[in-house]
């Protein structure tokens, strides 16, 4: 049986057998753990171009998570709109 890889997007996106997306139709998120969280913004890090300023590639690669950690913590806590950007 074949082994499928995918984001964490796509597997969400994932219809199920009756055609719908179930963990879509989820009335109550669950919150992120620590470890969950600190994984999300690594593979966010990973996926920056080579010329993102965050991006290192010697030293401590993922300086910058806890600034971003703060950073999306401070959005989601104003309530940043993306047309306001």
């Amino acid at each position: 049986m074949p082994i499928s890889k995918h984001s964490h997007f796509s597997f969400i996106l994932q219809p199920g057998d009756t055609g719908e997306y179930p963990l879509l139709q989820q009335k109550e998120l669950e919150a992120l753990s620590d470890l969950e969280r600190v994984e999300y913004l690594k593979q966010l890090i990973d996926g920056f171009t080579k010329d993102n300023p965050l991006k290192r590639y010697k030293g401590e690669i993922y300086y910058d998570l806890h600034n971003l950690a703060g950073l999306f913590s401070a959005i989601k806590r104003e309530g940043w709109e993306k047309n306001g950007w």
